[in-house]
Protein backbone atom coordinates (compact mmCIF):
# COMPACT_ATOMS: atom_id res chain seq x y z
CA UNK A 1 0.00 0.00 0.00
CA UNK A 2 1.27 3.75 -0.37
CA UNK A 3 4.26 5.12 1.91
CA UNK A 4 2.69 8.40 2.24
CA UNK A 5 -0.51 10.66 1.74
CA UNK A 6 -2.50 9.68 -1.77
CA UNK A 7 -4.06 12.49 -4.20
CA UNK A 8 -5.77 10.30 -6.16
CA UNK A 9 -7.28 6.76 -6.02
CA UNK A 10 -7.48 4.35 -9.47
CA UNK A 11 -9.35 1.08 -10.08
CA UNK A 12 -8.26 -0.99 -12.66
CA UNK A 13 -10.94 -2.34 -15.11
CA UNK A 14 -9.80 -6.33 -16.63
CA UNK A 15 -11.82 -8.54 -18.54
CA UNK A 16 -15.50 -6.94 -17.01
CA UNK A 17 -14.64 -6.70 -13.60
CA UNK A 18 -13.01 -3.85 -11.27
CA UNK A 19 -10.16 -4.07 -9.18
CA UNK A 20 -10.40 -1.44 -6.60
CA UNK A 21 -7.72 0.97 -5.90
CA UNK A 22 -5.49 -0.82 -8.09
CA UNK A 23 -3.27 2.18 -8.27
CA UNK A 24 -2.35 6.10 -6.94
CA UNK A 25 -0.88 8.78 -7.13
CA UNK A 26 1.37 10.84 -4.30
CA UNK A 27 0.37 13.62 -2.62
CA UNK A 28 4.33 14.75 -3.43
CA UNK A 29 4.92 18.08 -5.82
CA UNK A 30 7.96 15.38 -6.71
CA UNK A 31 6.26 12.55 -7.60
CA UNK A 32 3.01 14.55 -9.06
CA UNK A 33 3.71 12.80 -12.74
CA UNK A 34 3.90 8.70 -11.21
CA UNK A 35 1.48 6.45 -11.24
CA UNK A 36 2.30 3.61 -8.49
CA UNK A 37 0.99 0.35 -9.16
CA UNK A 38 0.05 -1.98 -6.28
CA UNK A 39 2.47 -4.68 -5.46
CA UNK A 40 0.62 -6.11 -2.57
CA UNK A 41 -0.26 -9.67 -3.26
CA UNK A 42 -3.37 -10.28 -4.20
CA UNK A 43 -4.45 -7.27 -5.93
CA UNK A 44 -3.09 -8.05 -9.50
CA UNK A 45 -2.92 -11.90 -10.93
CA UNK A 46 0.58 -11.29 -11.90
CA UNK A 47 3.40 -8.99 -13.49
CA UNK A 48 4.72 -9.51 -16.81
CA UNK A 49 7.42 -7.97 -18.49
CA UNK A 50 7.40 -8.81 -22.51
CA UNK A 51 5.87 -12.24 -21.97
CA UNK A 52 8.08 -13.32 -18.82
CA UNK A 53 6.70 -13.39 -15.44
CA UNK A 54 7.62 -11.25 -12.70
CA UNK A 55 7.87 -13.31 -9.03
CA UNK A 56 9.87 -9.83 -7.64
CA UNK A 57 10.88 -6.51 -8.02
CA UNK A 58 10.71 -5.21 -11.47
CA UNK A 59 14.11 -4.37 -13.15
CA UNK A 60 14.58 -0.86 -13.99
CA UNK A 61 14.91 -0.69 -17.45
CA UNK A 62 16.72 2.94 -17.02
CA UNK A 63 19.74 0.74 -15.29
CA UNK A 64 19.99 -2.42 -17.03
CA UNK A 65 19.21 -3.68 -20.33
CA UNK A 66 17.83 -7.27 -20.11
CA UNK A 67 16.57 -9.70 -23.44
CA UNK A 68 13.28 -10.60 -22.74
CA UNK A 69 11.06 -13.53 -24.62
CA UNK A 70 8.98 -11.44 -26.40
CA UNK A 71 5.41 -12.33 -28.57
CA UNK A 72 5.17 -8.88 -29.76
CA UNK A 73 6.31 -8.40 -33.76
CA UNK A 74 8.99 -6.38 -34.36
CA UNK A 75 10.12 -4.83 -37.27
CA UNK A 76 13.27 -3.02 -38.10
CA UNK A 77 13.41 -0.74 -41.01
CA UNK A 78 15.42 2.15 -43.11
CA UNK A 79 13.76 4.46 -45.17
CA UNK A 80 10.85 1.68 -45.73
CA UNK A 81 13.16 -1.52 -46.22
CA UNK A 82 12.83 -4.30 -43.78
CA UNK A 83 16.22 -4.95 -42.45
CA UNK A 84 17.10 -8.87 -42.01
CA UNK A 85 19.97 -9.39 -39.52
CA UNK A 86 22.17 -10.74 -42.61
CA UNK A 87 22.60 -7.93 -44.70
CA UNK A 88 22.93 -5.21 -41.88
CA UNK A 89 26.33 -3.35 -43.05
CA UNK A 90 26.93 -1.86 -39.65
CA UNK A 91 29.14 1.13 -39.77
CA UNK A 92 26.20 2.53 -41.96
CA UNK A 93 23.16 1.83 -39.43
CA UNK A 94 24.14 3.06 -36.61
CA UNK A 95 24.86 -0.50 -35.52
CA UNK A 96 25.54 -0.76 -31.38
CA UNK A 97 28.31 -2.84 -31.90
CA UNK A 98 27.94 -6.98 -30.99
CA UNK A 99 25.61 -8.08 -27.94
CA UNK A 100 28.69 -9.66 -26.79
CA UNK A 101 30.37 -6.37 -26.23
CA UNK A 102 33.72 -7.55 -26.05
CA UNK A 103 34.60 -5.60 -29.51
CA UNK A 104 33.60 -2.81 -27.23
CA UNK A 105 36.07 -3.55 -23.95
CA UNK A 106 33.02 -4.29 -21.93
CA UNK A 107 33.86 -7.18 -19.85
CA UNK A 108 30.79 -9.22 -19.52
CA UNK A 109 31.26 -12.76 -17.56
CA UNK A 110 29.95 -15.85 -19.11
CA UNK A 111 28.33 -17.22 -16.34
CA UNK A 112 25.71 -14.03 -16.35
CA UNK A 113 22.34 -15.89 -17.53
CA UNK A 114 21.57 -12.85 -20.05
CA UNK A 115 24.73 -13.01 -22.16
CA UNK A 116 22.94 -16.23 -23.40
CA UNK A 117 20.01 -14.69 -24.41
CA UNK A 118 22.03 -12.08 -26.49
CA UNK A 119 24.70 -14.32 -27.86
CA UNK A 120 24.83 -13.53 -31.64
CA UNK A 121 22.03 -10.54 -31.76
CA UNK A 122 22.50 -7.12 -32.65
CA UNK A 123 21.17 -3.62 -31.42
CA UNK A 124 20.24 -0.35 -32.98
CA UNK A 125 19.84 2.77 -32.06
CA UNK A 126 16.53 3.86 -31.97
CA UNK A 127 17.29 6.90 -32.89
CA UNK A 128 18.68 5.67 -36.61
CA UNK A 129 16.28 3.25 -37.55
CA UNK A 130 12.56 2.80 -37.99
CA UNK A 131 10.98 0.58 -35.63
CA UNK A 132 7.36 -1.32 -35.78
CA UNK A 133 6.23 -3.35 -33.13
CA UNK A 134 2.78 -5.14 -33.58
CA UNK A 135 1.81 -2.84 -36.70
CA UNK A 136 2.80 0.06 -34.85
CA UNK A 137 4.86 2.80 -35.83
CA UNK A 138 7.11 3.27 -32.86
CA UNK A 139 8.29 7.17 -32.10
CA UNK A 140 12.47 7.64 -32.81
CA UNK A 141 13.76 9.34 -29.45
CA UNK A 142 15.84 12.71 -30.01
CA UNK A 143 19.10 11.72 -27.30
CA UNK A 144 22.56 12.22 -27.62
CA UNK A 145 23.03 9.29 -29.99
CA UNK A 146 21.13 11.22 -32.66
CA UNK A 147 24.29 12.87 -33.48
CA UNK A 148 26.48 10.25 -35.32
CA UNK A 149 29.79 12.11 -33.81
CA UNK A 150 28.68 10.97 -29.87
CA UNK A 151 28.14 7.13 -30.81
CA UNK A 152 30.84 4.70 -29.31
CA UNK A 153 33.40 4.48 -32.47
CA UNK A 154 32.02 6.78 -34.54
Amino acid sequence: MPKGPVSKWYDLEVDGRTIRHAAWTRDAPELADLIVLSWQPGVLDRWLEEDEEVASHPRDPHKRLDALPSSRHVVISLNGVALPIQGCRRTVLGHRGPARGQERGLVVPRSEPAVGRIKDRIAFYNEVVDIRVDDVDQERPRSIFSVKAHRPGA
